[in-house]
């Protein structure tokens, strides 16, 4: 029995690649540090790496933070970049857990990553409120109790410091929003202390004094009283007004000042004096930052 050869037969055998491993990071956490106030291009480069052959399972492809309401992007290189300047004062550090996945979508176990917020001194105040609420009734209020002048590491003997304080409404004529109000139902709309005096009211019983001023009708014919610096002046008797006041009291007025061509800007204009009856010189009283202190003035307005 004589045996024939099969012809030989050709088989292709083609091996699929199989995404078997999931990136992994180079470490497993990053800690850095940046200061306050500034956008990096680049705070920190992660890494991940994959053990699978071929690039479509074995390279790298995207990198994602996955913790949320973080002002830091990464881009498919792993660079973190911040997308708004840090502050110190909302957050000393921010943690972020960042993934990696491959070509393939697999993705990687998380890797922490701490960015370290560094507090950059500053020239200047800390600690004041940009609206400041006072709710009536509530008595004295500290405008700002946390306030706090940086002067970093610069030598310097302070001698003396000095601030201005500007208060704005948001009304629209940069006003107070009651000016079209009475004084009365000013009082009343702002919860006024109710042991407040008027020292300048409609002339009536009980309020002689002011007779004698010159007068015009205001808001909610609320009485004006108009002062020539020279002549006007009103005495307030002392049963309305005790005259020994204490250190600390509390003024409210509503003036204008009249044009008087040629006068000199710098004259003396007393607003406010308490004066001794027997020597007629001033008990000196400070009402205000603007007040003239005046020797030999008669106690009234002027």
């Amino acid at each position: 029995m004589k045996l024939h050869p099969w012809p030989l037969a050709t088989v292709h055998i083609t091996v699929s690649d199989v995404n078997e491993y999931a990136p992994t990071f180079t470490e497993p956490s990053y800690v850095r540090q940046v200061d306050e106030g500034r956008i990096y291009p680049e705070i920190v480069r992660v890494e991940a790496t994959d053990r699978d052959c071929t690039p479509k399972f074995g390279d790298v492809c995207k990198y994602e933070i996955l913790t949320t309401d973080q002002p830091f992007v990464i881009d498919t290189d792993g660079v973190i970049r911040n997308t708004e300047p840090l502050d110190y004062e909302r957050s000393h550090n921010h943690i972020l857990s960042v993934i990696a996945y491959d070509c393939g979508m697999r993705q990687s176990f998380p890797a922490l990553v701490t960015i370290k917020v560094n507090r950059v001194c500053r020239l200047g105040w800390r600690g004041l409120p940009e609206r400041v609420d006072y709710a009536p009734m509530t008595g004295k209020q500290e405008l700002f109790p946390n306030a706090n002048l940086q002067l970093c590491d610069i030598p310097c003997n302070v001698r003396e410091l000095r601030a201005r304080v500007d208060l704005a409404t948001r009304h629209i004529g940069k006003g107070c929003d009651r000016d079209t109000y009475s004084v009365q139902s000013q009082r009343k709309l702002c919860g006024a202390s109710p042991s407040a005096i008027d020292l300048l009211p409609s002339p009536g019983a009980g309020a002689e004094w002011t007779k004698p001023l010159i007068s015009d009708e205001g808001h909610e014919s609320d009485q004006m009283f108009e002062f020539d610096g020279s002549s006007t002046a009103v005495s307030i008797p002392n049963t309305v007004l005790d005259h020994n006041l204490p250190a600390t009291f509390t003024i409210a007025t509503w003036m204008r000042h009249g044009e008087h061509n040629g006068q000199d800007k710098h004259v003396k204009e007393h607003i406010l004096c308490s004066a001794d009856d027997h020597s007629k010189y001033l008990v000196v009283r400070l009402f205000a930052v603007s007040c003239i202190i005046c020797q030999r003035a008669p106690i009234g307005f002027r």
